[in-house]
């Protein structure tokens, strides 16, 4: 009977250091901001910017801060990780809270050749919540575009809430309690 409750202990301390190593993912939408380009300014209350991050609150804090994020990615860009040598990408600041909302300051970089002058141009993104999300085109031999997409008082922001994503060491605490189990009932069977 001991033995019993001995490994039910054991695997019920199993399961909760395995749900303990989830990462949740957040997607979050801001919609309304100000157009700013050489060709003026406009409010556009449909245009929408979208970014999805994830990580682990490990000093349940309540806080998801920059050392404890995993992945954001905004829009399609990954800025956590880099697709290959003509990109460069990083996120300097971020936090997270359901009080605080999302605040992240971020940059992509892409640089390529173009195709109609030959020349090296790179288009550059800067992302930052509360100041805009920024794009600008440098082209050796094509003209240089820029714009700004600015927040201001009328931008709603909405975060969700998209799934807990099961970290490498969830997997490996369920193998353990896995292989547990199998050892138990072979030896159960032996005896």
């Amino acid at each position: 009977m001991m033995k019993k409750m001995l490994r039910g202990a054991i695997l019920a301390a199993c399961c909760m250091s395995a749900q303990s190593a989830m990462a949740d993912e957040w997607e979050v939408t801001w919609q309304g901001f100000e157009i700013i380009s050489p060709w003026g300014m406009e409010f556009a209350p449909e245009l929408t910017h979208t970014a999805r991050f994830s990580g682990v609150d490990a000093n349940h804090d309540s806080v998801l801060s920059l050392d404890e994020l995993d992945s954001l990615k905004i829009d399609w860009r990954n800025v956590t990780s880099c697709p290959g040598e003509n990109y460069s990408c990083g996120v300097s600041a971020f936090s997270y809270s359901v009080a605080g909302g999302v605040k992240f300051s971020a940059f992509y970089q892409s640089s390529y050749v173009d195709e109609w002058s030959g020349t090296i141009d790179s288009d550059n993104y800067g992302y930052t919540v509360g100041g805009d999300f920024s794009w600008m085109h440098l082209g050796q031999g094509s003209s240089d575009e820029w714009w700004n997409h600015a927040f201001t008082s009328q931008t709603v922001e909405t975060v969700t809430l998209i799934s807990s994503v099961p970290e490498p060491t969830t997997y490996a605490m369920f193998g353990a309690g896995m292989l547990l189990l199998a050892a138990a009932g072979k030896r159960r069977k032996q005896q």
